[in-house]
């Protein structure tokens, strides 16, 4: 095992040596209770353990591995153990297991669900997030010196949550240090967004490392270029099916789950606190209690769902790994199949992407040229919000960037450069039929792109049939009517090249809208007001309906 290394090479970041990677059908509790005594402190280093990075694709059995030999192994040697998780469903997930395995089921029975949540150790074992880890050595708790074995799963988090937890390099670069005599394990299916950040922390000639390949032959792919265009298949979802859509924020999934006729639930970090019995409910049943359900990143990584239902996963998002993880909650049998809905942007849309890139990567190394420009411009004014997540404030008052937040937007710039340097109208087409191993369908899936949908059509026209005879006036209800018209046809047609997310249409965009699509209606500017009427119908022989919303009401 002694040649299961982590190699370097000008030719690629990170190679992994032949030696290193392992038949899928091989258990990975076998090689690693072969490496795991090799990682002890020896006569060369005797007071530093090595590391050991372990990689292998969701669902594959890791959280088992840690349970089957790395805890077992920890207690033979009489080494004190810790596991760190990235997120709290995974910690309460594994306490759960922990005390089945340890025959402490009644143990977990004077917990209440927050109570659990909060439980840091079962028997020999101390269970964190990284979050309470940071604050442990924040505080100088005399329990981490000594730590024998720290199991760090899910340890990509780190880079992935470095946009909105401003400590997370910080805490990487303290791990080495701070559990130098301990064996340190880290773990993920995706470990690309981090590993070279974790290479120079632990020095690459002593970090060894476990992979086996991943397969996704189980997921079939599918595109949509805007995030609302899966309202509409949402809506269209069988009764008997489940979808699981992971949003970019609470508020996105408010704004999806308005347009729903379906059951749904919101799932995000306020559920622990507020709702924790369905929290509850959702991690020891491993199922949806709705048909759709809509989450953050609460659940994007090691939850295990087994909800047969659940046949449909979409992402909203450019990062592999994100996305992987994400696709990796629903635990699939051999002849298991999951729907995976993927964003594929245009041309025009990445285009977008790559300058706000350019302007936040800016933003952040303007700190280091410009510390009082950055103070001024991002911290004290409100010019990016977004970067104030990204920094922390050092003893001495001057603020750090996190280190893994501009390597982020460093590798998302790259790969928005690489997709618009290709021909192909939806580059991300092809970049994620790569990234799960697949070929391109010759007419890939693409949901509302451009395309016609009866159903959303026949909601559209019901919709103007409603507004015929009707005068809008004042401006929050002509900005309503705008927006609503716009919602509903772009989940008939597609959006158009020039709309903006953050903007309704005004009474010349609805009059183009009308007349490009030959829909047979008509508005025009009349006292004051939007006046709404069916094309070529006589309106002064009908009754006016009309619609105030700046203090007045429908009459």
């Amino acid at each position: 095992m002694e040649n299961i290394k982590i190699v370097r090479s000008r030719q690629c970041r990170y190679c992994y040596a032949a030696s290193e990677t392992f038949n899928p059908e091989v258990p990975i509790s076998e090689p690693l209770a072969q490496i795991l005594p090799s990682l002890l402190p020896s006569s060369a280093f005797p007071f530093q353990a090595s590391p050991l990075l372990l990689s292998a694709g969701t669902g594959s059995g890791k959280t088992r591995a840690i349970i089957d030999v790395v805890i077992p192994f920890a207690a033979s040697q009489g080494l004190p153990i810790c596991v760190i998780s990235s997120r709290a469903a995974i910690s309460t997930q594994f306490k759960v297991a922990v005390a089945r395995k340890l025959g402490l089921e009644k143990l977990l029975e004077n917990y209440t669900h927050q109570g659990l949540r909060r439980l840091s150790q079962i028997g020999p074992i101390r269970i964190l997030t990284y979050h309470a880890l940071w604050s442990s050595l924040c505080s100088g708790d005399e329990w981490v010196k000594d730590i024998g074995v720290l199991v760090f799963d899910e340890f990509h988090a780190l880079a992935l949550d470095a946009l909105f937890v401003s400590y997370t390099g910080q805490l990487l670069q303290k791990i080495p240090v701070v559990f130098r005599k301990a064996i340190r394990l880290y773990i993920s299916a995706t470990p690309e967004p981090i590993i070279d950040a974790l290479l120079q922390v632990e020095g690459n000639e002593r970090l060894s490392a476990l992979r086996w390949p991943a397969n996704y032959a189980n997921y079939r792919l599918n595109f949509f270029s805007e995030p609302r265009d899966i309202v509409n298949k949402l809506n269209m979802l069988p009764s008997d099916e489940h979808a699981l859509v992971f949003v970019s924020s609470i508020s996105a999934g408010e704004d999806i789950a308005r347009k729903l006729d379906k059951s749904y639930r919101i799932v995000s970090s306020k559920t622990k606190e507020n709702e924790p019995e369905v929290w509850s409910h959702l991690l020891e049943s491993q199922a949806l209690d709705r048909q759709v359900t809509l989450t953050t990143t609460t659940l994007d990584a090691g939850v295990s769902l087994t909800d047969p239902a659940l046949r449909h996963i979409f992402c909203v998002g450019l990062e592999a790994a994100a996305v992987i993880q994400q696709a990796g909650r629903k635990r699939l049998r051999t002849n298991d199949r999951l729907n995976l809905y993927l964003w594929s942007p245009s041309q025009q849309q990445l285009g977008h992407l790559l300058r706000r890139n350019s302007e936040m990567i800016s933003a952040l190394r303007s700190n280091e040229s410009e510390p009082h420009r950055f103070l001024r411009d991002y911290i004290l004014e409100n010019t990016l919000p977004a970067v104030r997540a990204m920094c922390s404030i050092n003893p001495d008052l001057s603020l750090s960037v996190n280190p893994l937040s501009l390597e982020l937007f460093l590798r998302e710039r790259d790969l928005l450069s690489k997709l618009l340097s290709s021909e192909e109208d939806y580059p991300l087409d092809t970049y994620w039929c790569r990234v799960f191993g697949q070929e391109l369908p010759k007419d890939p899936t693409r949901w509302l792109d451009k395309r016609l949908d009866e159903s959303a059509k026949k909601s559209l026209l019901s919709w103007l049939d409603m507004q015929v005879g009707k005068t809008i006036r004042g401006k929050d209800a002509q900005h309503a009517f705008g927006e609503e018209l716009k919602s509903l046809y772009q989940q008939a047609f597609g959006p158009r090249p020039n709309d903006r997310a953050d903007r309704s249409w005004g009474l010349s965009t609805i009059k183009k809208v009308l007349c490009e699509r030959s829909l047979p209606y008509s508005v025009e500017s009349k006292n004051g007001g939007w006046s709404f009427d069916r094309a070529g119908r006589d309106s002064s022989t009908s009754q006016e309906y009309i619609i105030y919303k700046e203090g007045g009401e429908v009459e």
